[in-house]
């Protein structure tokens, strides 16, 4: 369990806090209600425990406002006296309250009858515009169209749905698996989600924090915003990253788009995820006719239709990415249909396929290993992905020491 205590006395906030620590139960401080409002905004809880009157207002009140937008958080008042006005909230299921003073003891009694009463309440479905997530029957739909998630997926997604438009932490996510996942397996299983759900772009990475889902995600409309594609970057080493990422960031701004969002970055080697989406500019007649221009260096026929455009735009704009990746041994850049791999100082560049693209996405463990992602690509694993007109596969750099070249 994991509760918000909000509590203006220092000494008592640090007593309630520590007495339910020792109990097993997962606790933040607040002093006053702007800084309970942050830490609602930024995490996930299961009850608050709230000082009936604080210094920037009653709790009460505040609490009427927050369930009248359709907060569903409970709530356990401490309150001096009795307990005047709470009877007029809400169901004794949803809402509780102690008088000072109280044995700790009885206030961890108290939080676990008020998140029991709370979940025999909790809805069936769960819906987030037109996402439903049937808890009964293990199901989700989009639009009515059925999705097939793995139980993981499942889980992940309930958690985000269930305090959706709130972040939700990372550590939370991992706590609900029952501490399965590790980070990056932990960003995998978001990666595919996103796939899955489809555009436009539902799940957001707050950085630092963790992930929130959009209840209402942000339209789509053509001419204006586009699509959105997966953005990755995986290096040897970490040295040289900024300028690696720097010039992916410039190459998709030449074609007309933006990072939307990004996970932290996985250090060590340097791995990190993001995701991008198209501005107006591509979608505009300029935008379209210096695509149309680039276009015949690719069969577009190969690649997703919404990522053809962007790809065509891209290739013409390589040699900045190219020359910052010339420090580095090893690496792997996907940018839609656009893949840049580096082996061994050895750069392929190549066109992925829409088959390609969907290998990817159920395998993210290959966008962080150079030679299995040159292996998969291969015509005997996969559909022939061609490397890119007017950039050669399998080239040294200058200036390197000289190794087999790279299977094609």
């Amino acid at each position: 369990m994991r509760v918000l205590v909000v509590e203006d006395d220092d000494e008592l906030r640090l007593t309630l806090a520590d007495a339910l620590r020792r109990r097993g139960i997962d606790v933040d401080t607040a002093a006053d209600l702007p800084e309970a409002d942050r830490a609602l905004a930024a995490g996930s809880y299961d009850c608050v425990v709230v000082e009936r009157f604080l210094p920037g207002g009653d709790a009460l009140d505040h609490v009427r406002t927050r369930w009248a937008a359709g907060w569903p958080m409970p709530v356990l008042f401490l309150v001096e006296g009795q307990a005047v006005g709470l009877d007029v909230l809400r169901s004794p299921e949803e809402y509780d309250y102690l008088v000072k003073p109280f044995d700790p003891g009885e206030l961890v009694a108290r939080l676990h009858g008020l998140s029991r009463r709370a979940a025999l309440l909790a809805p069936d479905v769960l819906r987030a515009g037109s996402l439903e997530l049937d808890l009964a029957r293990y199901q989700v739909h989009r639009d009515g169209v059925p999705l097939t998630l793995t139980s993981t997926e499942f889980a992940v997604l309930e958690a985000l749905m269930a305090s959706q438009d709130q972040v939700v932490p990372r550590a939370a996510l991992e706590e609900r698996l029952h501490g399965q996942f590790d980070g990056p397996a932990l960003d995998a299983v978001i990666a595919r989600l996103r796939t899955k759900l489809g555009p436009p772009a539902r799940i957001e990475s707050v950085r630092g924090v963790g992930y929130r889902l959009q209840a209402t995600p942000p339209a789509e409309t053509v001419g204006e915003v586009g699509t959105t594609f997966p953005v990755t970057i995986y290096l040897g080493d970490e040295s040289g990253h900024e300028r690696v990422q720097a010039a992916v960031e410039d190459l998709l701004d030449l074609a007309g788009a933006e990072i939307a969002d990004r996970d932290d970055p996985v250090r060590g080697s340097w791995f990190r995820r993001m995701r991008a989406r198209t501005r107006a500019a591509a979608t505009s007649r300029p935008g379209r006719e210096a695509a149309a221009a680039a276009a015949h260096v690719l069969d577009s026929r190969l690649v997703l239709a919404q990522d053809a455009t962007v790809t065509a735009t891209m290739m013409q704009n390589l040699g900045p990415v190219l020359a910052a990746l010339h420090t580095t041994k090893d690496a792997v850049i996907r940018v839609g249909a656009l893949l840049i791999v580096k082996v061994e100082w050895t750069v392929a560049v190549h066109q992925l396929t829409a088959a390609q693209q969907l290998l990817l996405d159920h395998h993210p463990h290959l966008l962080t290993s150079p030679q299995e992602i040159l292996t998969a690509l291969r015509p005997d694993n996969a559909s022939d992905a061609p490397p890119l007109p007017g950039h050669h596969t399998g080239q040294r750099e200058r200036g390197q020491p000289d190794d087999p070249a790279l299977p094609r």
